[in-house]
């Protein structure tokens, strides 16, 4: 198929979101927001995704994120979320071949998420040629369930109940300087002011929400609040995007808010994010499968472009 590729600083970041709103694998991580971001995190991150066009309507067609940095496309620790397109042979073809024209001595790493839905013949197809394919868990929970409750895990029902009576839990646009400061406080890699400036960007068009605990009757004005949780929300999913806190066991509170929340937005899942990656002693995976739920496979593939 006669395809033009474009970066994409010369796409129309519109049109770039539109193709990913309305593509049944697009998912928060492709859209520009979270591109834009991860080239704030990273100083020395170079963006080299970019999209397929068809030259007859000039409609978007395919895209393909890569940030680079030291000779790698990821995404800061992360591989890259997968390339997208529309679902006919030609435009997968040019797709793979444009990316290898573009990433052509980088070793790349991207990540094909099976829920809620994705394309994994892109993973197979480079697999095909040459790529190690791998995998890893990310735990979803389900928010249509009859007893979103039941499924927690019991002692985490305990630390709620317990959070619930003895702080105050809050959640609103009018904290995010709360989360930001404790963020930065509690952040054992400090980031740009920039990336936070992203997200409160995200908090005001309704992508996000915060969450906090504070003392009983403490609710703060400046203070820095015992804990807070950032979460994302994009497609009628939630995405766990961080956590800090001061006091210890009021994360499974903040959570089972977000949990409610998303709920009354009318979010059918909330995907607190990859399980046992560091092996199975992993504390934090253990902490994500306390919320019930059910673990989905993450296909991980890397390799160097020929």
């Amino acid at each position: 198929m006669n395809t033009l590729a474009v970066a994409r600083q010369r796409t129309d970041g519109l049109e770039w979101n539109r193709f990913v709103d309305s593509h049944r694998a697009g998912c928060w991580w492709h859209r520009e927001e979270w591109l834009d971001y991860c080239l704030a995190y990273d100083r020395n991150a170079r963006d080299l995704s970019f999209a397929l066009i068809d030259p007859k309507t000039k409609k978007l067609i395919a895209l393909c994120p890569g940030i680079e940095s030291a000779g790698k496309i990821r995404m800061g620790d992360d591989p890259c979320i997968g390339m997208i397109s529309l679902d006919e042979p030609n435009i997968k073809a040019d797709l793979l071949a444009e990316a290898g024209r573009r990433f052509a001595g980088y070793t790349c790493s991207w990540r094909f998420n099976q829920y809620p839905s994705t394309q994994t013949e892109f993973a197979t197809l480079l697999a095909q040629r040459g790529f190690t394919r791998s995998s890893w868990n990310t735990a979803v929970v389900g928010l249509k369930q009859d007893n979103c409750w039941g499924a927690v895990r019991k002692s985490y029902r305990s630390l709620i109940r317990k959070s619930q009576r003895e702080f105050d839990l809050e959640s609103g646009k009018s904290y995010w300087a709360h989360y930001e400061t404790i963020h930065r406080r509690t952040a054992t890699r400090p980031r740009p002011k920039e990336t936070y400036d992203y997200q409160k960007q995200w908090l005001e068009a309704g992508y996000a929400q915060v969450f906090i605990a504070c003392g009983k009757g403490k609710r703060p004005k400046s203070e820095v609040p015992l804990a807070a949780a950032l979460v994302i929300q994009y497609k009628g999913h939630g995405y766990y995007a961080s956590g800090s806190s001061i006091e210890p066991n009021l994360q499974h509170a903040l959570q089972w808010m977000a949990i409610e929340w998303l709920a009354k937005q009318g979010a059918t899942s909330y995907e607190l994010g990859w399980v046992d990656r560091y092996g199975a002693e992993d504390s934090i995976g253990f902490f994500k499968r306390g919320f019930g739920g059910d673990l989905y496979t993450v296909d991980v593939i890397a390799g160097a472009m020929k």
